[in-house]
């Protein structure tokens, strides 16, 4: 390789990497969330709020026990194609369950959907996702129960096993349900589940093993978290290969300037 094409070659690299290493660390998932039992204003995610295990604002704030085809913000604040549908056997307002760091995770720890096998199990499904893949985030833990009182939680595909743990002190962090197996739950309370992978443009949660006027499986709120970064508009790409060509064309020039003056 030449001089000048080795030159033209290495300004191309140079920039190219600039221009995407910059872009990087502003990439970020996008999200959908959902709060239950937001009774009272004191139980609703503000814009800024970001419960939960995954970062991410503009909340869906949710009062009632059941609902059809909701309309949804996605985390920028933006309306989503998304559309929710939910039924419960009612809304429990109660205090928080959890002490976490973040207070907005105590906020939506605090009001929930609540499960009954004789009233109606919770049944949560999300429709026309605008994400090509994604994991769904549910925060489901058990309520009332004793040491050993087991409750599920399923996609259709993945069926999860939890029990409450021995209390009374309130759990300073969240605790991932990973058992799958019935009869060995993961034991612990504040817990949540995530569904990994989906590619459906649609997804539904249902609760299971919760017992009439004992013990019941509550939801406190769900993530749609794509696993897609954003990417840069397709305009600041074209704005940045007309800088990265003229970035070449300066530097070929001056190379040719300097050569002729030394000749």
């Amino acid at each position: 390789m030449d001089y000048k094409a080795k030159l033209v070659s290495l300004t191309f690299a140079a920039a190219f990497t600039a221009i995407f290493t910059a872009q990087s660390p502003t990439a970020t998932a996008q999200t959908i969330g959902i709060n239950f039992g937001a009774t009272t204003g004191t139980k609703s995610m503000t814009a800024t709020d970001q419960p939960g295990v995954i970062a991410g604002a503009n909340w869906n704030n949710f009062s009632a026990s059941s609902g059809s085809l909701l309309s949804l913000i996605d985390s920028t604040g933006s309306a989503s194609t998304a559309k929710l549908t939910f039924n419960s056997a009612g809304v429990y307002p109660g205090p928080a369950i959890t002490n976490t760091s973040n207070a907005a995770t105590n906020k939506m720890y605090s009001g929930c959907l609540v499960g009954d096998n004789v009233v109606s199990e919770i049944s949560i499904s999300v429709t026309n996702i605008p994400f090509a893949l994604y994991d769904v985030y549910v925060y489901s833990t058990l309520d009332f129960g004793q040491p050993g009182d087991e409750i599920s939680i399923s996609d259709g595909t993945t069926t999860y096993y939890s029990a409450g743990g021995s209390g009374p002190s309130l759990p300073t962090s969240l605790l991932q349900t990973i058992s799958t197996s019935i009869g060995s739950p993961t034991v612990g309370d504040g817990q949540y589940q995530i569904f990994s992978d989906k590619s459906s443009s649609s997804v539904t949660i249902n609760t299971g093993l919760s017992q009439h006027n004992n013990y019941s499986s509550d939801v406190y709120g769900i993530q749609i978290v794509s696993k897609s970064a954003s990417v840069p508009e397709p305009g600041s790409l074209a704005l940045a290969f007309g800088g990265l060509t003229m970035g070449g064309f300066i530097a070929l020039r001056r190379h040719k300037t300097n050569v002729n003056r030394t000749r």
